[in-house]
């Protein structure tokens, strides 16, 4: 079995989506930058958002691995939503580039105000987390 290190995320952001530029290749723009979710005055239920992406900016990575998100309520440390594991690789690419992964996660839902952390597997390894404040 190959040797796969988990890399280093030098970026972890969440967003409504993420688009390339087709005249800078390279280059992406962030819609939607998400670190606050508002809870509406009159919610009666889990408050949903129709899509949430993770972008992840890599570096350091050997090999190849499965990569999945997950999502934790910081209050109860119970699993709100994940995405599907997915495979990642690194092989034949320079260690010290940065390279873009993203994660389309649909119809996200939060059941309660609070703080939950956004958090990003290597092989099982937690190599970054992000919090999302839902108030």
């Amino acid at each position: 079995m190959p040797l796969a290190l988990a890399p280093h995320a030098r970026y972890m952001i969440l967003c409504d989506e993420v688009l390339k530029d087709e005249q800078r290749p390279g280059k992406l723009t962030i819609v939607g930058l998400t670190s606050l979710v508002n809870w509406p005055a009159d919610a009666a239920t889990a408050v949903h958002l129709d899509r949430l992406v993770v972008l992840l900016i890599l570096t350091d990575g050997y090999g190849a691995g499965m990569g999945k998100i997950v999502c934790v309520s910081e209050e109860t440390d119970a699993q709100l939503f994940s995405s599907a594991a997915r495979r990642i690789s690194f092989e034949g690419k320079d260690p010290s580039g940065h390279y873009g992964v993203t994660f389309k996660l649909l119809d996200v839902r939060f059941p309660a105000p609070g703080v939950y952390t956004v958090k990003f597997f290597f092989e099982d390894t937690l190599v970054q987390q992000q919090v999302l404040t839902v108030r």
